[in-house]
């Protein structure tokens, strides 16, 4: 593309370093007030005491990566990463984990 493998990784690290001085903005932990109100919804949904969160996983499918494209191929045939998902009550999504591509 045009662009010094040098000046890409200097791109990246400004990057990385203005999203990590903007984490707490937008990256919190609840209150224990909060947690209160979560387990309380999670009890009225469906008599579940203590639940803060559901965890699940799902495939989402990918563009097939050039390099060991055949790790990323699942069992229907298609590429795809496993996704592991965490909801609350409201059905937000409070956390999302994904392997590195």
């Amino acid at each position: 593309m045009g662009v010094h493998r040098t000046t890409v990784g200097e791109v990246v690290t400004a990057v990385s370093d203005a999203l990590a001085r903007l984490l707490d903005h937008f990256v919190t932990f609840p209150t224990d007030g909060q947690i209160a109100k979560v387990k309380q919804k999670f009890f009225l949904l469906g008599d579940m005491p203590n639940t803060i969160g559901v965890i699940d996983c799902t495939h989402v499918h990918i563009q097939a990566p050039r390099q060991r494209e055949w790790e990323y191929v699942n069992r229907k045939g298609r590429h795809s990463i496993n996704v592991q998902l965490v909801g609350d009550a409201d059905l937000a999504i409070t956390n999302c984990v994904s392997p590195p591509l």
